[in-house]
């Protein structure tokens, strides 16, 4: 995108492009700097208001009818981020007293400077400056620089260490894949983008990429902005029996209570009187009723280990 800026040449920088033109050089224009300084220039400005950076020119030339044609690259920002609303045109490095020969200042933001690069070219027309009294002064270093900036936008490929837009759509579709997804975390806290298993209620609208895979399945929250999560603390997951007949009439999300299988124990006597179907003289054949001692705790389980249930959610 390409803003429209309309530099004053200073009286600085005419003086220094007469003076050139009467000992028969030219005013060699070297560097551009960019500030944070708002005003109007009035042609007095020998310095920029707030300059922040300065570069060399990396390509550039003078044409005929006063035109004026350079470029110039702006490397990653080190300081803080800020608005360039300056712009300065030296003949010279100003930090070895240079001339600023043009300057451009408004409330209108030139570029928002932060830790992109940013290729600067301008397009200026010189009023006033005797012609053939301006050159511009090219770093070669920063022409090397510049060729390797447009072979580097010109390239497929530029960061081969970030992920191509077609690897993460497919990436995104894979993270999209695992919303609904239970999983077990090894600490209390579930990670991001997880939610626990708890049965609580949810919003429709904060978890709607969760509420879209599993609805209501696992309660209907409030009936209309709401829904249920899973509740499976101190539950074991059993597999949907799908038509194996081994666990029939279950539907997904349902829950069973604890039960263990219908058996029988068989107990042996020795003979002795009061024993299960014993002879007793006088008596005959009698029954009686044996008690066994009760063992075991307060449910039936497997050897287990707990974690935190969890869900994804996005």
């Amino acid at each position: 995108m390409s803003s429209t800026i309309n530099p004053v040449i200073t009286d600085a920088g005419l003086a220094a492009a007469i003076a050139a033109d009467g000992d028969g050089i030219s005013l060699q224009i070297t560097h551009v700097a960019l500030g944070a300084g708002s005003y109007t220039p009035t042609g007095l400005e020998t310095a920029l208001v707030d300059r922040r950076e300065t570069v060399t020119i990396s390509s550039g030339s003078v044409g005929v009818g006063g035109s004026f044609n350079l470029s110039v690259l702006f490397g990653a920002n080190a300081g803080a981020a800020y608005e360039a609303t300056e712009i300065g045109f030296y003949a010279g490095n100003p930090d070895s007293g240079g001339t600023l020969f043009a300057v451009h200042s408004s409330a209108t933001s030139i570029v928002y400077r932060s830790t992109l690069d940013f290729l600067a070219q301008f397009a200026l027309t010189l009023a006033a400056v005797p012609e053939g009294s301006v050159s511009v002064l090219i770093d070669p270093d920063a022409a090397i620089l510049h060729a390797l900036i447009e072979e580097h936008e010109e390239a497929v490929n530029p960061h081969p260490q970030y992920t191509p837009e077609a690897d993460f759509n497919d990436l995104k579709a894979r993270l999209d894949a695992r919303i609904g997804t239970y999983f077990y975390h090894p600490v209390a806290v579930p990670p991001p983008f997880a939610l626990k298993c708890n049965g609580a209620a949810v919003s429709r609208t904060t978890y709607a990429a969760l509420f879209a895979v599993i609805g209501t399945i696992h309660g209907a929250g409030d009936g209309s902005t709401t829904f249920n999560l899973p509740e499976l603390r101190g539950e074991f997951i059993r597999g949907l029996d799908d038509g194996r007949g081994v666990d029939p009439g279950r539907g997904i999300g349902t829950a069973q209570a604890d039960d263990f299988k219908s058996h029988a124990h068989g107990i042996q006597s020795s003979g002795e009187s009061g024993g299960v179907g014993n002879f007793i003289a006088g008596a005959g054949f009698t029954n009686r009723t044996i008690n066994t001692t009760a063992t075991g705790g307060t449910e039936t389980r497997p050897r287990n280990v707990s974690a935190l249930a969890c869900i994804w959610f996005a």
